[in-house]
Formats: structure tokens, sequence, C-alpha cells
């Protein structure tokens, strides 16, 4: 973190290509927790709990009941590339099908939603509070951090917890989930709007920013301050030092005056080159 004398005395907005660097670390760590999870504990809950693997055997037979998609010499499941109209109208009518379909995309929007929550906690919670000013693994690396809006101070642990829980998962992950599964990629729109607003706003404010009225800035040059007062001391410090060294090179720039007239570099206003007096 900078101290007094490093940095000028303010708040100073991380850089953009140092947020979207650290964001796309911050997304490798999700990724690899949510496989890990999913993989570990999510694929057998939901196994347990809803028969999952049996309803996907169930709606793959069925596909190859319609000539949908069959299994070829290895074993592999493959698709048919050229079904009819005909068949696919008369595969998605059944009732039976309909049923199975529906419990699957239940279960799988279950299982993304508790993986992601699972990885963006890791992320966007448990990083922030063991690293403090809100600093994810990609924030930190990236040497940034987090300030209220309001007040430029440090963030309070619950701004930390709406950008995650709020921001980034109930708003920008699981509601863009579901859009995208209800009209496809239009349902990008929230997380294009969010990046639309970080190179935007003044501040670099993404939408979970504004809705956690939290800052990304670059500790290198802003100092985090818990309250006003501290914040008003260092500015008060500030000051005074600067004036210090202000004042220290002014008496250089005068000793070095008086040592240069000593040695003859520099003559006394009242006395003229001696050739000119010859002259």
């Amino acid at each position: 973190m900078a101290k007094v004398g490093d940095c000028m005395y303010g708040i100073y907005p991380a850089k953009l290509f140092g947020r979207v660097a650290a964001f796309v670390l911050d997304c490798i760590i999700i990724f690899v927790t949510l496989v890990a999870f999913e993989n570990l504990v999510m694929s057998k809950i939901s196994n347990k709990v809803w028969d999952y693997d049996n309803l996907m055997k169930q709606y793959e037979q069925y596909q190859i009941d319609y000539g949908i998609a069959y299994y070829d010499e290895d074993g592999n499941y493959v698709s048919v590339s050229d079904v009819s109209d005909e068949t696919w109208d008369a595969f998605k009518s059944n009732t039976d099908i309909q049923k199975i379909a529906a419990k699957i995309s239940y279960v799988g929007m279950i299982d993304i939603s508790v993986d992601l929550f699972v990885g963006e906690l890791l992320a966007f919670l448990i990083f922030p509070l063991i690293f403090k000013d809100g600093r994810t693994l990609g924030l930190k690396m990236m040497h940034m951090g987090l300030i209220g809006t309001s007040n430029g101070l440090r963030v309070k642990f619950w701004q930390v917890l709406a950008r995650f829980l709020i921001g980034f998962y109930a708003v920008e992950s699981v509601l863009t989930v579901g859009l995208v599964y209800l009209i496809g990629p239009f349902g990008l729109v929230i997380v294009l709007a969010s990046t639309i607003l970080m190179f935007a706003t003044k501040k670099h404010l993404a939408l979970h920013d504004i809705i956690a009225g939290t800052q990304v800035v670059d500790l290198e040059r802003t100092i985090i301050y818990d309250n006003p007062g501290e914040r008003e001391a260092h500015a008060a410090e500030y000051a005074k030092e600067k004036e210090h060294e202000e004042e220290k090179r002014r008496q250089n720039a005068m000793k070095y005056s008086q040592n240069s007239e000593k040695i003859g570099l520099i003559l006394p206003r009242d006395e003229e080159p001696k050739e000119k007096k010859g002259k």
C-alpha cells in the first residue's frame, strides 16, 4: 500500500486493462472451483436426490427410439443431423419426454446455480476477506483494491457481501444464465451492460460496483483510510511534508548560490568583470 510521500493525496481509479486482467484471473479460479465442486459433490447430490443420470439415460433412449440419435460401434452417443420436422414435432409433443426434459432442465439449473455460488463465494467473498480491502486474488495480483464510492473510505463487510451475493451472483450470473436459457444470446444483455458501464463511467464502475457502492482503485497511488479523520490527518501531514521539501529545496538553492559566489562562478551584482573595467 502506498505511504505518505509515495503518492499524491487523492483517489486513482484502477486502469481498465488491470481490471480486465484481474477479472480473467478471478474467472479462472471460479471455473476451476466450479468444475471440481460439480465432479466431487454436486453430481453425487443430483444423482441421489433426483436420479439425474437415469433421467439422462431415459431421455437419450427416447431420442434413439425416435431416430434422433444412435450409438456408434464404439458405444458413443451420436446425434443425427438430418432429422425431419415431423419427427422433431412428434418427439417434442410426447408428454413423457416433456416431463423428463423439464426435470433435466430443472436439475441442471440448480446444479449450475450451486456450482456458481461456490466458485464465486471463494473468488468474491472468501479471498476479499482474507486479503482485506475487498481484494480478490485477481485484484491483489494487479495491485488494486476497493473503496466506498460515497465516502472514499475502506469498504465495509456488507459492501463486499452485496458485491458478491447481489451484484456478481444474483444479477450478473444467475439472472444471466436464466435469461440465456429463455432467450438465448440476448440474455447476455446484463453482462454487456455491466461492461459498458465500466468503460463509460468516470470511476469505471461496473454494475456490481454500482449495486454495492464500491470503486476499484489503484493501490500503488491511492491510500485507503478507515475514517475521514485519518484522511484529513494524512492530508495535513502530506501538506506539511511537501512544505518541508520545498523549504529544503530553497535552502539548498541559496546555499549553492552562496558557494558559487565564493568560488567566483557568480559575480556580485555591484561588481563588473575586470576586463571590462580595464577597457
